[in-house]
């Protein structure tokens, strides 16, 4: 079976092939995305455009990212957030009693002829005002995972891929399609 990945991100590409261990093929798409603090919602509608454009199967992914003081928002709109006003934005955003707990999530959706399959990997921990870290992007230099005391942007790509929620998403995903394929 030969998979594509929607996007047109080289380095995501590399990031899922190292975690998954196969070969995929870039499938740029430019898709729709429904406006939904709900990342799972948002991933499934992506999958579904994205193999009934293609007719091949499909990964695409969609992170969140949530601020339990906010009821979980920005949730799947994160990266306008931090489009807006940068990843220290998130910090900033927290009412001032209450701490700053967060969490992170990223849903990989698998499209094909039966349907599509959701894979969630989700990590708690904690937002921070200062970024710290060079590796990563989006709220990677704010977000300390709980157990860590190091940012995702602080890791190597090996220690990141451990405790993050792509890279639990993709273990969860890597599981699937070695039990089917």
């Amino acid at each position: 079976m030969i998979l594509r990945l929607c996007t047109s991100n080289e380095g995501k590409r590399r990031e899922f092939e190292r975690m998954l261990g196969i070969s995929l093929e870039l499938a740029p798409l430019e898709l729709p995305e429904i406006q939904s603090l709900d990342v799972a919602e948002v991933c499934r509608a992506k999958a579904a455009v994205a193999f009934e454009r293609l007719g091949h199967p499909v990964l695409v992914d969609d992170t969140g990212f949530e601020l339990s003081n906010l009821k979980g928002f920005p949730g799947a709109l994160v990266t306008w957030v931090i489009e807006a006003g940068g990843p220290s934005l998130l910090y900033r955003m927290l009412p001032s009693e209450g701490g700053a707990a967060a969490a992170a999530m990223t849903c990989i959706g698998l499209a094909n002829d039966t349907g599509v399959q959701i894979f969630i990997g989700r990590v708690s921990g904690t937002v921070i005002l200062n970024p710290r870290g060079e590796n990563g992007f989006g709220f990677d230099p704010v977000f300390v995972p709980d157990g860590e005391t190091r940012t995702f942007a602080e890791m190597s790509d090996e220690d990141k891929d451990g405790c993050s929620p792509r890279g639990i998403a993709l273990a969860q995903l890597a599981t699937y399609l070695g039990e089917r394929y």
